[in-house]
């Protein structure tokens, strides 16, 4: 989903109050830039580049976190909550923690060669320590 324009000025216009002293009108610009989601990431990003100022970098920043942060506990509730069984899902959902930007796409295509790679080299003929061999190769 995209941001029409007026949203999108909407949300410059917000981006470019954080700079605001009073810590309560602070967290009111702050809650109404976390509205937009997922969203706003670009334009926040967008902003920290441009500003050299480090209080308003930092602001920048925790926006940030917060709604990724927000956004996949959302990911990771809907995973656990409606049976997923792809723990492959799951795995990257957690990953994501810790790396925001992660490409789960690329991920997800990385762990389907390796799958392929080692369905290609397992047979019925091989022992079990054959068998983690070719798994652990």
């Amino acid at each position: 989903m995209t941001l029409s324009m007026k949203d999108m000025n909407e949300l410059k216009a917000l981006i470019s109050l954080v700079d605001e002293p009073d810590n309560t009108l602070f967290e009111q610009v702050s809650q109404r830039i976390h509205a937009y989601g997922m969203e706003a990431i670009q334009a926040l990003e967008d902003a920290w580049e441009n500003t050299f100022d480090d209080n308003i970098q930092q602001r920048i920043i925790a926006i940030i976190h917060n709604i990724q942060q927000e956004h996949l506990y959302t990911e990771l509730n809907n995973w656990a909550n409606f049976g997923y069984t792809d723990l492959l899902k799951g795995f990257i959902l957690v990953t994501k923690f810790q790396y925001p930007d992660l490409d789960t796409d690329q991920v997800t295509r990385e762990v389907g060669r390796i799958i392929q790679e080692v369905w290609l080299e397992l047979n019925n003929n091989l022992t079990a320590l054959e068998k983690i061999k070719v798994i652990n190769h």
